[in-house]
């Protein structure tokens, strides 16, 4: 193989091809980016997918019979391997069915961008009234919530958490 130090015959070393390049580096790099792909496509192993469609990446954090954990590598079929984080000391790591995991549910943040849970006590931004959080939206960043210090019982839902803070 003649070497001249093109990206070619760097990347031949990847693909397995043997390349002797004869000054025509942009014939011969074709040549190399064919076969990369080749190989590319025959080792591919596709990325599961959750319940919506959206794949799954190694890291991403996940939930598995409501325990955290974090998608550790993907198998054959749809088997996924998981290193369940917060239960054991050593961590857990074990092959599960990808449909039996699902997203952990977005922070929902306030206009102070803190973090809003079920049962806190938040303010209008606009009024300044006082509420308390019934429910979070599991995908968007809306809330339900119920007016506290009134006679009335108004309580409503969907409002835009950023429309709300702790202080």
């Amino acid at each position: 193989m003649d070497v001249c130090g093109c990206s070619a015959v760097m990347l031949s070393g990847l693909t397995g091809l043997e390349v002797r390049c004869d000054a025509q580096c942009t014939k011969c790099i074709s040549k190399q980016y064919d076969a990369l792909a080749d190989r590319i496509e025959r080792e591919h192993i596709p990325y599961q997918r959750d319940q919506e469609g959206k794949p799954w990446r190694i890291g991403d954090p996940c939930i598995y019979h409501d325990k955290a954990a974090v998608i550790r590598g993907f198998g054959d079929g749809d088997s996924v391997n998981i290193m369940d984080t917060y239960e054991c000391d050593p961590p857990l790591y074990i092959w599960v069915n990808n449909g039996e995991l699902s997203r952990p549910a977005p922070k929902v943040l306030d206009a102070d961008d803190m973090e809003i849970k079920v049962r806190d006590v938040v303010y209008k931004l606009s009024d300044g009234t006082k509420w308390r959080v019934e429910d979070i939206h599991t995908k968007e960043p809306r809330i339900t919530v119920k007016q506290l210090n009134t006679d009335k019982d108004v309580c409503g839902g969907w409002f835009l958490a950023n429309e709300y803070t702790h202080v």
